[in-house]
């Protein structure tokens, strides 16, 4: 029974390790396009970097509400993240 539940703890960070990956490379993309636009002058670089830190915040703020469980931070040092981890077996 534990190995089935290890399974499914393996799939469901597998999953979320895809989903941050995706976030990571349609940032990057936006972020070169936008540079292209303001290489080339189709945009001002101010208003450029401005799209771009905007759209970075939002997919910040995206992958927070979609990959972070209920008690979990982004800063969350790697004592927090074990001790709050061996809380969560003891109380299952």
């Amino acid at each position: 029974m534990a190995n089935e539940e290890r399974k499914r703890q393996l799939e469901i960070a597998s999953v979320k390790q895809n989903y941050a990956m995706l976030l990571l490379t349609i940032m990057t993309l936006m972020n070169i396009l936008l540079g292209v636009f303001m290489v080339y002058g189709y945009i001002s670089i101010p208003i450029g970097m401005t799209i771009s830190f905007g759209f970075m915040f939002l997919v910040m703020i995206k992958a927070h509400s979609s990959l972070l469980e209920d008690g979990e931070t982004i800063w969350e040092s790697p004592k927090e993240f074990h001790k709050r981890r061996q809380s969560r077996l003891n109380n299952d």
